[in-house]
């Protein structure tokens, strides 16, 4: 009767852990969820991932399809992905929750094939340990809440895992056909994506259940490898382009330490340490295949990294796969995992549903916990920001520059971005998502002065952000004189102050807008707001005064950095200025320049971290 009894008391215990999983993964989607609901941001495309998306959209109407080039568009990386977005915005036209639902979903999906993955191996308490610490991580949870590619190719790749976890002699099936389906699509989303894919052949090859059905294993290699064909007609490139720029990527993100301190927050990087010691306390024969493809995705992550000193958040399996073997090692210990964990958990996540003024003040002696105090900020993605430009918002300030405007008729000089500063994409994803087809945007960045001179802009849109006004110089010292030819005579004709550091204007001749009458965007509008301020050449520093008060700024490139902050300062975006998706901040992290709990709003930093170079505008 002794050993019925401790089976019965087992599975009491296994329903208890496998229902901790549900309810974390039930927390998650419920916070992720009523962030996108209440967040006014619209995405953004940090590395240039979604350009094809309005093309896509304008090619499936049913008025104009356009066959020949929906196959050009998606046959291209990430074209598949681009694709499935552009056609779920058919019935209700142009809209971001596409996009958003694409971030929560590839979220759950991370979260659910974790604790599965954990589970199969070293079950019920595995899982449910994996679950709290992939949850705890910034790099999934919050960055999920971007545009940010990797982590929809991490769900793919998770979830193939997971299958084969299940089924490593590939003996059904269905695990054959997703297996080689989900590869070949992240194969086809990104140039990494087969990288990452064959790592998988360590289950079937290494599991240790006997051999794998070596012809079904063939058909899911040569599949991988036909969703490898779009991304090989520029490879050379891509490598290329990724070789060049790790000095740049070597000069200007932190060290390794420090990321994997920004990307996994203090409190989970702590507990993936406690669990992969106690993981690795085990003897040698714990290690199999399924086991061994976790080990191998973290020497991957760093492998990649040392080669081409991208940022760590281009390596979002790095949490995931570090999440089962320390949810595997916690789960020794069960309850002490817990005891660890789920604090971890709740401190991360509980805020985020709390007034700032709710909060214990005494939370900020807790190392690290800045952020727990810290009002939305626009540059962050932990509690909703509600300042952001709504896309009914945008459209109306377009129409109040261009009133009689058509598709594509109201020309605009765009120096850094539409909506938020400092953007790898100038804001079309943003214009077309809002629904402001009228607007052709004109970077900057990408004219020459003759073109500028030619072009008979409607508007110029300039940023004036002191923090990252120098690195945007830096990077692109010609809009130095190029943005003094553009603005010209022009004045604000209507600004905003977006937060403490950052203030937009659209200015115009003489500083009117064509009809006011269409504005409902909050805002300053007419010619009384002033100038905004030059700055002394040499200076580095835009014009501090208040929108509307000066020129932004002119100043000599490089001289504006970042301020970084400390270890623990949580300052978003670790990768160099010109790449990635908007800083994330850090939950339990602080927000970057926040300086004691209850100081100004945190300085605007250049949006995001290491992707890969961009493309050609």
């Amino acid at each position: 009767m002794k050993p019925a009894r401790h089976a019965v008391a087992h599975d009491a215990h296994g329903w208890a852990w496998d229902l901790l999983t549900v309810a974390v993964v039930a927390a998650v989607a419920a916070a992720h969820g009523r962030f996108l609901w209440q967040d006014s941001r619209l995405p953004r495309d940090p590395g240039l991932y979604y350009k094809s998306v309005p093309a896509l959209f304008a090619a499936m109407q049913p008025d104009g399809f356009d066959a020949a080039s929906i196959v050009d568009l998606v046959w291209a990386p990430t074209g598949w992905f681009q694709a499935l977005l552009a056609a779920a915005m058919l019935p209700t036209g142009p809209s971001p929750w596409p996009i958003e639902l694409a971030g929560w979903v590839s979220v759950l999906a991370v979260l659910c094939a974790t604790g599965w993955y954990a589970r199969r191996q070293a079950g019920p308490a595995a899982g449910a340990l994996a679950t709290l610490v992939v949850a705890t991580v910034p790099s999934v949870v919050l960055t999920g809440r971007s545009a940010w590619i990797h982590v929809p190719e991490a769900a793919l790749l998770l979830v193939s895992a997971a299958l084969l976890a299940r089924d490593p002699r590939l003996l059904r099936g269905s695990t054959v056909v997703m297996v080689a389906v989900l590869g070949a699509l992240a194969a086809w989303l990104r140039h990494s994506g087969l990288a990452w894919a064959l790592p998988l052949l360590i289950i079937p090859l290494l599991s240790g259940e006997g051999r794998p059905r070596w012809g079904r294993l063939a058909v899911v290699v040569a599949t991988w490898g036909l969703g490898l064909l779009p991304i090989l007609q520029n490879l050379q490139q891509y490598l290329e382009a990724k070789a060049d720029a790790r000095e740049k990527y070597a000069a200007v993100l932190p060290g390794l330490d420090l990321q994997l301190l920004i990307n996994f927050g203090p409190f989970g990087l702590s507990l993936v340490a406690v669990g992969l010691l106690l993981a690795l306390a085990r003897r040698p024969r714990w290690w199999n295949g399924p086991r061994l493809l976790a080990v191998g995705w973290i020497a991957q992550a760093v492998l990649l990294w040392a080669l081409f000193r991208a940022g760590l958040d281009n390596f979002t399996l790095l949490a995931p796969a570090a999440a089962v073997l320390a949810g595997i090692g916690l789960a020794r210990l069960p309850r002490v995992g817990l005891l660890l964990a789920l604090p971890v958990f709740l401190l991360v996540h509980v805020p985020q549903w709390l007034a700032v003024w709710q909060l214990p003040r005494g939370l900020h002696r807790v190392p690290f916990a800045g952020s727990l105090l810290a009002p939305p900020d626009m540059n962050q993605a932990y509690r909703p920001w509600t300042g952001g430009m709504r896309p009914e918002e945008l459209r109306a300030l377009a129409d109040a520059v261009c009133p009689d405007a058509g598709p594509g008729e109201c020309d605009l000089v765009v120096d850094q971005g539409l909506i938020l500063p400092y953007g790898e994409d100038p804001g079309r994803l943003e214009a077309f998502l809002a629904g402001a087809s009228s607007l052709t945007l004109h970077p900057l960045r990408t004219l020459s002065l003759g073109k500028l001179e030619a072009l008979d802009a409607d508007a110029v849109v300039v940023w004036n952000c002191p923090t990252t006004d120098g690195q945007w110089r830096a990077r692109y010292p010609q809009t130095v004189k190029l943005l003094e030819q553009a603005v010209g005579d022009r004045r604000p004709a209507w600004s905003r102050q977006v937060s403490q550091d950052c203030s937009v204007n659209w200015m115009t001749e003489g500083g009117v807008l064509a009809d006011p009458s269409r504005l409902v965007v909050p805002g300053v509008a007419g010619p009384a707001m002033g100038r905004p301020g030059m700055g002394q050449p040499g200076m580095g520093q835009p014009g501090m005064g208040q929108p509307g008060m000066g020129q932004p700024g002119m100043g000599q490139p490089g001289m504006g950095q970042p301020g970084m902050g400390q270890p623990g300062m949580g300052q978003p975006g670790m990768g160099q200025p010109e790449m990635g998706q908007p800083g994330m901040g850090q939950p339990g992290m602080g927000q970057p320049g926040m300086g004691q709990p209850g100081g100004p709003a945190a300085p605007l930093l250049p949006p995001g971290t290491s992707t890969p170079p961009p493309a050609t505008e």
